[in-house]
């Protein structure tokens, strides 16, 4: 992950412009399941008897086999557009057209553009809507839980975990206004003058 985010970053650098969309995996964007999946009926919906079991047709967000079958739609779909995989990292995609450069990390389903042309980024944002459902969220501000500020007038870009350590401190319960078990005893202190 840590090579995802300094490839987008180094890219970031020469092209200011990052945005992110997140994609929504549904039943329609799924394909057919190509092996056979059963799975116990759903809470709250019975049909015949409570030991029958359900075929499913097409794959369910949450499913370990979903998670593939998105992977392999969205790469035929980003292959299709022109977009190139790299072979030193396989969640990463790059298009090229003329001088221009784009690239899209990919991290489950969240897809992030890097590119200097926002007429570009709005082109590919405008393609893949039509093939996916997604949620446009506009200019990144969070990529792999780093906080990214852009300053356009110094054309510069911050990185920060700052939210990051919070959450872990609060994960942990060592948050500031948590009160902990763990004690601290102050050292004794010794007065006077040491024996050799």
């Amino acid at each position: 992950m840590g090579s995802l985010l300094a490839s987008t970053m180094n890219d970031a650098m020469a092209c200011p412009l990052l945005h992110v969309i997140k994609g929504v995996p549904s039943s329609g964007t799924y394909p057919a399941v190509v092996e056979e999946i059963y799975m116990l009926q759903p809470k709250g919906f019975h049909e015949g008897s409570p030991n029958k079991v359900c075929r499913l047709r097409k794959l369910l967000y949450g499913l370990k086999q979903a998670a593939r079958q998105w992977n392999k739609k969205l790469h035929s779909v980003l292959t299709e557009l022109g977009y190139r995989r790299l072979e030193s990292n396989r969640s990463m995609y790059l298009y090229v057209k003329g001088d221009l450069r784009m690239t899209v990390p990919v991290n489950i389903n969240n897809i992030t553009l890097a590119c200097k042309d926002p007429v570009l980024i709005d082109h590919a944002v405008e393609e893949l809507s039509k093939h996916f459902k997604f949620h446009d969220l506009g200019q990144t501000k969070f990529l792999l839980g780093v906080e990214i500020s852009q300053d356009w007038d110094n054309h510069s870009i911050s990185l920060s975990q700052h939210q990051y350590i919070i959450d872990m401190l609060e994960r942990y319960s060592m948050r500031p206004h948590h009160h902990s078990a763990c004690t601290w005893h102050q050292a004794p202190q010794i007065h006077g003058s040491p024996e050799r």
